[in-house]
């Protein structure tokens, strides 16, 4: 689950993270974020959008994010190679 990738379907409002004073910001809808980890009380959780640092509400993310598929990795060159 954590470090996966989801896209906004509507904005969402989310509080910046490691800052001397809580700021509140608002992700438009379609930003992209990577969930990084849930907090103790099971309620918010962590993201990254770019490269700030938020949390949101887990029933923000729960309702508003869609997981975006992985990409796919990349063969091996050795294995592509014709004996």
């Amino acid at each position: 689950m954590f470090d996966q990738t989801y896209r906004l379907v509507r904005a969402t409002a989310a509080v910046a993270k490691d800052v001397t004073h809580q700021v509140c910001k608002v992700l438009p809808e379609d930003s992209v974020i990577v969930l990084e980890g849930a907090n103790e009380d099971g309620k918010t959780v962590n993201v990254r959008c770019g490269t700030e640092k938020f949390w949101i509400f887990a029933r923000d993310w729960m309702e508003r994010g869609k997981q975006l598929a992985q990409p796919e990795v990349a063969p091996d060159p050795e294995d592509l190679k014709i004996n």
